[in-house]
């Protein structure tokens, strides 16, 4: 692995339903992290894409942060071309919300997924 360039995803994307609402799920990272820290004592340059993680992430790894589904996507085919490997361990969603609302949904409104 040394001198190789790594992409690796983790953590799990969020789709928003609304301004503080959002469908996402409780993927940790851990798997991403854990292979992003061998490539690196491998000798690799380790860059991360990472949407919500619960476990902290060292600065020795370039990072770019993401969101959603199609935030991941962008920025992964904007970048792998560049890499000698890329790994997904993230949790993307299945899902994306159509017709989105930019403020809170009233709770007295019903809402369908």
């Amino acid at each position: 692995m040394r001198g190789k360039k790594v992409l690796i995803s983790l953590g799990g994307t969020f789709e928003p339903l609304d301004s503080v609402r959002g469908i996402t799920n409780r993927s940790s990272g851990k798997m991403g992290l854990a292979l992003a820290k061998q490539a690196y004592i491998l000798g690799a340059d380790v860059t991360l894409i990472a949407a919500h993680v619960s476990v902290d992430i060292s600065p020795l790894f370039n990072v770019i942060h993401v969101e959603t589904s199609k935030e991941m996507a962008k920025v992964t085919f904007d970048l792998v071309k560049d890499f000698d490997i890329f790994i997904s361990t993230a949790a993307i969603s299945d899902f994306e919300v159509v017709g989105r609302k930019n403020k809170k949904i009233s709770s007295d409104s019903s809402l369908s997924i």
